[in-house]
């Protein structure tokens, strides 16, 4: 009888486990296989450029939600911080790639985002722009814009 039941019990979450997993977006759509896919930024250009979009929008949204600013730009997607500029800007987002103009150019023109580890070690030799990073934080966290809209809408055209 236990076996019996225990075998129920089985069954039964096997069938819940599989029905939760049934909504989940095929490989192509999902967004940790980019993230696993580019070695986390590391080869973003074996992407398709509807993935890239996503994926650098989404990696600085949430950095920046998480990091601030100082915390995006430790991680490989700020190589590509212009390129980011440009697709929010083309999704119609407002606050985010103003922010982020503003942010990178806080850093001299001629800067190299090329190396995460670098401009790390920049920002650290250099504290007033990571004050300057809050006020600019600060602004998107008081904003009302739906980038999570803007985000959903990136990830279905994957």
């Amino acid at each position: 009888m236990k076996k019996t039941i225990a075998v129920l019990l089985l069954l039964i979450m096997l069938f819940v486990f599989a029905g939760c997993n049934s909504d989940k977006p095929e490989e192509s759509g999902d967004t940790m296989d980019l993230y696993e896919k580019t070695n986390y930024g590391e080869n973003i250009e074996i992407l398709t450029e509807t993935e890239k979009e996503f994926l650098l929008c989404e990696s600085f949204v949430e950095e920046v939600n998480s990091g601030g600013f100082e915390g995006y730009f430790s991680t490989d997607y700020s190589k590509y911080c212009i390129k980011t500029v440009a697709y929010l800007e083309k999704n119609k987002s407002d606050v985010y790639p103003k922010m982020l103009k503003q942010a990178i150019n806080l850093f001299p023109d001629d800067f190299d985002f090329s190396d995460p580890v670098e401009t790390q070690e920049y920002l650290e030799e250099h504290e007033d722009i990571i004050e300057k990073f809050e006020e600019l934080e600060e602004k998107i966290y008081d904003s009302t814009e739906d980038i999570d809209t803007i985000l959903e809408k990136l990830e279905e055209q994957i």
